[in-house]
C-alpha cells in the first residue's frame, strides 16, 4: 500500500529533526532548555499538557478535496460531527478514539448521513523553552509533534453506496506561550507543518464497483489551540490538500 512509505517518511523526518535538535542543544543552552518525551507518568509541564491522562470532547470539521472516481474528477466534501475520548499511556503519547456522523457530498446526487469512526495517535517528540525571548518578557515553548490518524466511513445514496478509509499523518512544529494578561486563556499554541492524506474508497455499482482516490496526497496543516484554565481547551484547525478544509474542537482534560 502507498500509505506505508508515506508514513515511514514522516517518522524518519521526525526522528531526524529530533536528533538534529539534540546535537544543537548545547549551543542553545544559554537561551533555554531542551527536553524530550519520556516513559514516566505525565508530568506537570506546559508542553506535555499537565498531569491529565484522560480527555473527552467533540469536534466538527469540513473536509474538502479533489478526488478521482473511476477516472473522472469530482469534489469530495465530508462534514463530520464526532465525539472522542483520549488517553495518555505515557507522558509523550496520546491515543484517541472517536465516533460520530458524517455527511458526504459528491456530484452524484443526494446522500444519506452515516456513521464514521476514527483512531488517532499523537507523539510529542521535543520541547524547547526559550527563557529569554527576543520579543516580550514571557517565555516561549517550541515543540515538535507527530500525528497519525485512521478514518473509516460510509455513505449511502447517490449513484451507489460508498465505503472508504482515510489515512492521515503530519509532522507539526509548535509555538506556545502563556499570556498572563489574558485571564481566561491559560496558554496559546500555534502549530503548522507538512502532512499527507490518502483516501482509499469504493463506490458500489449495480454492475461493478468504482475506485475512489485522492488527487493530492501531500499538503499543509495548521491550527491554534487555546487552553482555558487547567481543564478545557478550544482548538481550530486548517488543512490544504488541493482544497481548504477546516474544523473546531472542544475538549475537557482530567
Amino acid at each position: 500500500m502507498k500509505i506505508i512509505p508515506i508514513l515511514s517518511a514522516v517518522i524518519f523526518t521526525a526522528a531526524t529533526v529530533s536528533t538534529f535538535a539534540a546535537t544543537e542543544s548545547g549551543a542553545m543552552a544559554t537561551q533555554g532548555y531542551l527536553s524530550y518525551g519520556s516513559s514516566t507518568a505525565p508530568k506537570d509541564g506546559d508542553f506535555f499538557g499537565g498531569p491529565h491522562r484522560w480527555s473527552f470532547g467533540g469536534f466538527m470539521d469540513h473536509d474538502q478535496r479533489p478526488v478521482t472516481i473511476g477516472g473522472l474528477k469530482d469534489t469530495w466534501q465530508n462534514d463530520r460531527m464526532m465525539a472522542f475520548v483520549g488517553f495518555d499511556p505515557l507522558s509523550w503519547v496520546t491515543l484517541q478514539a472517536a465516533v460520530g456522523s458524517s455527511s458526504l457530498a459528491l456530484d452524484d446526487g443526494s446522500r444519506d448521513d452515516k456513521t464514521e469512526w476514527q483512531a488517532v495517535v499523537r507523539l510529542r517528540l521535543m520541547e524547547y523553552m526559550i527563557v529569554d525571548p527576543p520579543v516580550g518578557n514571557e517565555p516561549y515553548w517550541l515543540g515538535i509533534e507527530a500525528m497519525g490518524r485512521f478514518d473509516r466511513g460510509q455513505s449511502g445514496g447517490g449513484m451507489g453506496d460508498i465505503d472508504w478509509n482515510q489515512y492521515d499523518a503530519a509532522l507539526t512544529f509548535h509555538l506556545s506561550t502563556r499570556p498572563e494578561r489574558w485571564m481566561a486563556v491559560d496558554k496559546i499554541d500555534l502549530y503548522a507543518g507538512p502532512g499527507v492524506s490518502v483516501l482509499d474508497g469504493t463506490r458500489k455499482g449495480f454492475m461493478s464497483d468504482t475506485d475512489i482516490s485522492e488527487d493530492q496526497a501531500f499538503g499543509l496543516v495548521g491550527g491554534l489551540i487555546f487552553s482555558l484554565g487547567s481543564n478545557f481547551s478550544l482548538g481550530l484547525n486548517l488543512a490544504a490538500f488541493g482544497n481548504l478544509s477546516y474544523g473546531g474542537e472542544l475538549a475537557f482534560h482530567f
